[in-house]
């Protein structure tokens, strides 16, 4: 059933004249509707609202000058996070995957914890935890100065020696 799915985004997501490259990666045809079609079901939260405008065009975006490929966001399916996982097996293409999905519930500018908790199942399926995931759950929770503070011993860290 998921293979019919992945030909079908394949053959709606052609990749332009350009090399689709997102930070020197190469993402396939393939990967590329993996992570539009994840970003969609994020915003969506699995079909059940409207895609927000910021979060469309943020699909669009990414769609267009990130991954360098063509088709309609209407018709890139809801998937879950095991298909999302499966579908995505390099590392780093795992990574700054999950970084977008991480961005997409701060585009309404309300986090919801239900959008939280969908971006954790695609972190868990992924089998990771970046300080950015932690950085949403504090947010949608009201913890600014927390997240203030880690965010301040994460700099530090970065701009002291040794």
């Amino acid at each position: 059933m998921l293979s019919s799915t992945t030909l079908t985004l394949q053959d709606s997501f052609a990749t332009t004249t350009h090399l689709p490259y997102f930070q020197g990666m190469h993402w396939t045809d393939s990967q590329a509707a993996t992570l539009l079609a994840g970003m969609k079901t994020v915003a969506t939260l699995q079909g059940q609202q409207d895609l927000h405008p910021l979060s469309q065009e943020m699909i669009q975006a990414t769609q267009k000058h990130l991954l360098q490929v063509e088709g309609a966001i209407s018709a890139l399916p809801i998937i879950g996070p095991e298909t999302f996982a499966r579908d995505l097996q390099e590392q780093k293409h795992q990574q700054l995957a999950l970084q977008l999905l991480i961005l997409m519930p701060y585009l309404s500018m309300q986090v919801q914890k239900v959008e939280v908790e969908l971006v954790n199942q695609f972190a868990q399926a992924l089998q990771l935890r970046p300080h950015t995931l932690q950085s949403l759950k504090q947010v949608q929770a009201g913890h600014l100065r927390r997240l203030f503070v880690a965010y301040t011993a994460r700099s530090l860290a970065e701009l002291l020696p040794g």
